[in-house]
């Protein structure tokens, strides 16, 4: 099995601290922005898991999380989706970069990937 991992860094350039989720809000899209079916796994023992308060992140300072996903199709059944952006939601805006990457899953079933809590570096 090939899975990938991808760091998430949110930089807070501001000179006063600024809060975020903790448990990073993602969407992947296709080239013209539609949702593609992929979804966040439970993480076992998080569900519906206790309540997760939001990160303060200080003033110049940075929070990094990490995302992995399953980048083949080992589980057959062609299930995969290269999306063409992923999207991190940050209260009401929306950041938005490249994704260059496929994300697979069991046939029947969204692909699905993982990601940490942020934490301050």
């Amino acid at each position: 099995m090939v899975t990938l991992m991808a760091l998430l860094v949110v930089h807070n350039v501001k000179r006063q601290p600024c809060s975020l989720p903790a448990r990073p809000e993602l969407n992947f899209e296709d080239a013209k922005h539609q949702l593609l079916p992929i979804s966040l796994r439970a993480m076992p023992g998080m569900h519906p898991g206790p309540v997760i308060l939001p990160l303060v992140i200080p003033a110049k300072a940075r929070a990094t999380s990490q995302l992995h996903w399953v980048s083949s199709d080992v589980y057959g059944g062609n299930n995969c989706f290269s999306p063409a952006f992923i999207t991190l939601m940050l209260g009401e805006n929306i950041l938005r970069t490249k994704f260059n990457g496929r994300l697979c899953g069991p046939a029947g079933k969204n692909p699905a990937y993982t990601v940490t809590l942020f934490k301050l570096n």
